[in-house]
């Protein structure tokens, strides 16, 4: 099963929406989610080349960054796994 990262911001609204639906897609596609916070570590959005958080993070290499809607995750997600 495929190991995802997400970096977030907590309290961004933003960032609980795109969790919200990496979540519910995790079950859909079966892959791992595993999400951390960036206010512990500043450096692990730049060292992955995110710009913004929501940043989904695979094998160290960046899948997306920033706020989209549920079927643009799903596009890239799609997109990603193909």
């Amino acid at each position: 099963m495929k190991k995802f990262k997400v970096l977030y911001s907590p309290g961004d609204a933003c960032c609980n929406s795109v969790i919200d639906t990496l979540d519910k897609l995790s079950e859909e596609m079966e892959f791992e989610l595993e999400k951390l916070d960036i206010s512990e570590n500043f450096n692990l959005a730049s060292k992955a080349g995110a710009v913004s958080v929501p940043a989904l993070i695979f094998e160290e290499k960046l899948v997306f960054s920033g706020d989209l809607s549920e079927s643009k995750v799903r596009d890239e997600l799609t997109n990603f796994l193909s």
